[in-house]
């Protein structure tokens, strides 16, 4: 969707808000389409194996993702499971995270988990 050349000034932002003192170039930018912002937050990481199983611990805890405000206002948790499915012992690699649509991980979220029978 073209907007028609709308230009915009550039701002530099960081994790806190604006960055005084960093410059952008170019200045401005002819605008072609806007989407919604996308906002961040850190959610707890929840692991609910089958029956059977129990996990003894993991991490990471948390996960950071990035979506949309309304995405993101009642995100209370995520559930998470290793790749390679739930079996005794430690398994270590990437998680698989059920988010709701809309909401991204920041990266790659790589676990630890220790899983024993029940």
């Amino acid at each position: 969707m073209d907007l028609g050349g709308e230009e915009v000034a550039l701002t530099a932002f960081g994790p806190e808000g604006p960055l005084p003192g960093v410059e952008l170039t170019p200045e401005k930018v002819r605008l072609v389409a806007r989407e919604a912002p996308l906002f961040r937050k850190e959610v707890p990481l929840v692991l609910r194996p089958p029956e059977g199983l129990r996990v003894e611990d993991y991490a990471p805890k948390a996960v950071q993702v990035v979506g949309p405000k309304e995405a993101l206002e009642g995100l209370k948790e995520v559930e998470a499971r290793p790749q390679g499915g739930f079996r005794p012992g430690v398994v270590e690699g990437p998680l698989l995270l059920n988010l709701p649509p809309g909401v991204q991980a920041v990266g790659q979220v790589l676990g630890r988990v220790r899983v024993a029978l029940q």
